[in-house]
C-alpha cells in the first residue's frame, strides 16, 4: 500500500509593529539564514511565511522568495484601486509577490472598528487577488470552550459568506487568537 504523504506544517510569524524599519531588514536576513539551511523547507515538509510591516514587503519579497519563504501583508483594503488614502490593494500586494495577508485581526477590530463585513469584504479581496487570507478568530473575552469555538465558527463561515456568494472560494489559512 502507498504511503500517503503528510500535508506540510505551516509556520508564519507576524511582527505587528514591534521592530523598527532597520531591526525589520536584519530580522528578515536571520530569516534568511535559517532557511537557506532548513532541511524541512528543502524537503517540502515545512512552510513558511513571515508577514513583516508594508514599508518592508519588497524587501522581505526579494530576500526570501528564493529560499521558497512566503510573503505576506498584515492587512489590506477591500478595493483594488480607488480613492483611498494610505491603504494597500490586494492587486498591489500581488504586483510586489506577496503570497498571505493577514485579515480579521482582534486588534483590527478593536483597534480600528472593523466589523465581520469588512473581514467578509477584506476575505473576499485576498481571494479576488490569489491571495491566501489568514483568517483570524478568536474571541474577545474569555468564554467556555463550546462558546469560544461556536464564535470561532462563526467567524470564519462570515469571513467567506461574500467570497461564497461570488464563487470565489480558495485556500485560506486560520489563526487562533
Amino acid at each position: 500500500m502507498a504511503r500517503r504523504r503528510r500535508p506540510p506544517v505551516i509556520v508564519g510569524a507576524g511582527l505587528k509593529m514591534y521592530l523598527g524599519h532597520w531591526e525589520t531588514l536584519d530580522w528578515l536576513g536571520e530569516v534568511a539564514r535559517v532557511a537557506e539551511g532548513h532541511p524541512g523547507l528543502r524537503r517540502g515538509s515545512v512552510e513558511l511565511f513571515v508577514l513583516p510591516s508594508f514599508p518592508a514587503l519588497v524587501h522581505a519579497v526579494r530576500t526570501l522568495s528564493r529560499l521558497g519563504v512566503g510573503v505576506g501583508a498584515q492587512d489590506l483594503f477591500w478595493e483594488d484601486a480607488g480613492p483611498y488614502t494610505g491603504e494597500v490593494s490586494g492587486a498591489e500586494l500581488a504586483e510586489l509577490g506577496c503570497s498571505f495577508v493577514e485579515v480579521g485581526h482582534l486588534e483590527r477590530r478593536k483597534y480600528f472598528g472593523e466589523t465581520d463585513d469588512i473581514v467578509s469584504a477584506k476575505t473576499a479581496a485576498a481571494f479576488r487577488n490569489r491571495l491566501t487570507p489568514i483568517i483570524c478568530v478568536g474571541e474577545s473575552s474569555p468564554r467556555p470552550p463550546d462558546d469560544a469555538a461556536e464564535e470561532c465558527v462563526r467567524q470564519l463561515d462570515n469571513a467567506f459568506r461574500q467570497s461564497r456568494r461570488a464563487g470565489r472560494l480558495s485556500s485560506a489559512l486560520v489563526a487562533y487568537e
